[in-house]
């Protein structure tokens, strides 16, 4: 017997589901929702995927040094042109 799609799969359906996922409340899921975690209400059910909640919390749970460190963009940078040529001051 094939399974069906539900038990093969890593979407959460439903509010409850993903609460019960993150381990929250519906407030705390507001908030995670307000700052965009990945989850869309399609005729009024709630779907999101695993994967992409996971993704989400691991970007938003970054230190700032590590953020700091990705964007790296010092003063030099700022005074250099699209081809990577310092401007002169005037």
């Amino acid at each position: 017997m094939a399974k069906s799609l539900r038990d093969c799969s890593k979407i959460l359906i439903g509010a409850g589901e993903i609460m019960q996922y993150l381990k929250c409340n519906k407030d705390l899921m507001k908030t995670f929702l307000e700052s965009g975690m990945p989850a869309n209400k399609i005729r009024g059910r709630w779907y999101a995927h695993i994967d992409n909640i996971d993704r989400f919390f691991q970007v938003v749970t970054r230190t700032q040094a590590e953020l700091s460190a990705r964007i790296n963009l010092s003063d030099g940078d700022i005074n250099e042109d699209g081809n990577g040529n310092k401007k002169q001051n005037k």
